[in-house]
C-alpha cells in the first residue's frame, strides 16, 4: 500500500538483502501492476532460485514496464533463466504496442520453440543447406 503513495519508484534495488521465495511472493504480489517501476535488481539473494522463476516471470507478465531485471547471485537454473529472458525480452520488444500480452508471448513462445529445434540457424548453416539442396 505505501507503494501506492509513492508513484515515482522506477528503480528498485533489493541486492543482498537475503530475500527467500516467500518475499519474493509477497514482492511479486505487491508490484504486479506497479506501473512506475521499469527496473528490478534482486540480486546476490542465493535463496532466491528455481520456485521463485514462476513468481518473477508472471510479475514481467502484469507488468510490461519492468525491462531490466537483475538476478545475478540468485540461484536460478538456465531454464529459469531462460524463461525469465523471454518474460524481458517482451517487455523490451515492440510487439507490446500492437498485440495483447497472451499474443505477444505466444509469439516469443514460438520463436524459442523454433529455436530449440534448431531452425533458423546462423547463415553459415543456412548456406550448407542452400549446397547440399542445391546438389541433386
Amino acid at each position: 500500500k505505501s507503494m501506492n503513495r509513492q508513484n515515482q519508484i522506477s528503480r528498485l534495488v533489493l541486492s543482498s538483502c537475503s530475500l527467500d521465495n516467500v518475499c519474493m511472493k509477497e514482492l511479486a504480489v505487491g508490484l504486479r501492476g506497479y506501473d512506475p517501476l521499469t527496473n528490478l535488481d534482486i540480486s546476490r539473494n542465493r535463496h532466491v532460485g528455481d520456485r521463485t522463476a514462476v513468481l518473477v516471470k508472471d510479475l514481467l507478465k502484469g507488468n510490461s514496464k519492468i525491462t531490466k531485471l537483475n538476478v545475478k547471485g540468485c540461484s536460478f537454473s538456465e531454464v529459469s533463466l531462460d524463461a525469465l529472458e523471454a518474460a524481458l525480452r517482451y517487455n523490451n520488444s515492440f510487439l507490446k504496442t500492437f498485440v495483447s500480452v497472451s499474443t505477444g508471448q505466444q509469439i516469443f513462445d514460438v520463436v524459442d520453440a523454433l529455436a530449440n529445434l534448431g531452425v533458423g540457424g546462423d547463415e553459415e548453416d543456412e548456406e550448407e543447406w542452400r549446397v547440399s539442396d542445391g546438389g541433386g
